[in-house]
C-alpha cells in the first residue's frame, strides 16, 4: 500500500527524531558515521467503511560506520573514498479498532549490509564549502541491493557547511532522502 502525504502531515505525525554524525582522520585515513531514529505515527489512514479505525506506530533505526581514504586533498578540495557497514532497523505496530474486537499486530526486522561510497567537497567561497555523500548497499549480501546516494534513496547528501576553524567545520544545512528497503511482511 503506498500512502501520498504532505511534508507537514508527516511533522505532525512525527513523535521524535534524532540525527547524528561524527568523523574521524588520521592523515588520509577518514572514518564516518551517523544514526537516524525516527519515531512517529503513519499518516491517518482512511477508517474502513467507517466501522473500522487504522492506527499505525513506526520506528526506525539507520546506523553507518565506513572507514576509508583520501585519494584527493587539496586544501579544502577532497575526495573520499570508503567502505563499511550499515544497519538498519524497522518496527511497526498495527491497531484495527472495530465495533465488535480489536486486532493489535507487531513487526520487527533489521538488516545488516556492506556498504561502499565515495565524498567528495569543494569549497565555495571563504569559510564555506559544499559536501556531496553516495553509497552503494547490498551487493546481494541483504535480501536487497539498495542504491543508496546518501543513504536508502535515489537523492545525493548534499550538505553547507562553514569553516569555523581548522578542525570545526560545523554543518548548517543538509538534505537527505530516505527510505526503509525492508519487506516487512510476507
Amino acid at each position: 500500500m503506498e500512502i501520498d502525504t504532505s511534508f507537514t502531515d508527516i511533522l505532525g505525525n512525527l513523535k521524535f527524531a534524532a540525527f547524528m554524525a561524527a568523523e574521524a582522520r588520521h592523515d588520509r585515513f577518514v572514518m564516518l558515521g551517523d544514526i537516524i531514529y525516527l519515531s512517529g505515527l503513519a499518516p491517518a489512514l482512511p477508517a474502513l467503511l467507517d466501522l473500522v479505525d487504522v492506527d499505525v506506530d513506526m520506528k526506525s533505526f539507520i546506523g553507518t560506520l565506513v572507514a576509508g581514504y583520501r585519494v584527493i586533498e587539496q586544501g579544502p578540495l577532497f575526495l573520499d573514498l570508503f567502505a563499511g557497514g550499515r544497519l538498519t532497523s524497522l518496527d511497526l505496530g498495527i491497531d484495527l479498532t472495530g465495533p465488535a474486537q480489536s486486532i493489535e499486530r507487531d513487526k520487527s526486522k533489521s538488516s545488516l549490509a556492506p556498504v561502499a561510497g565515495a565524498r567528495f567537497r569543494t569549497p565555495l567561497g571563504g569559510h564555506w564549502g559544499l559536501a556531496i555523500y553516495g553509497d552503494l548497499a547490498g551487493f546481494g549480501v541483504t535480501s536487497q541491493q539498495d542504491l543508496a546516494v546518501g543513504g536508502h534513496g535515489p537523492v545525493p547528501t548534499l550538505a553547507i557547511h562553514w569553516r569555523l576553524r581548522r578542525r570545526l567545520s560545523p554543518c548548517l544545512g543538509e538534505f537527505r532522502q530516505e527510505q526503509l528497503p525492508i519487506p516487512i511482511w510476507r
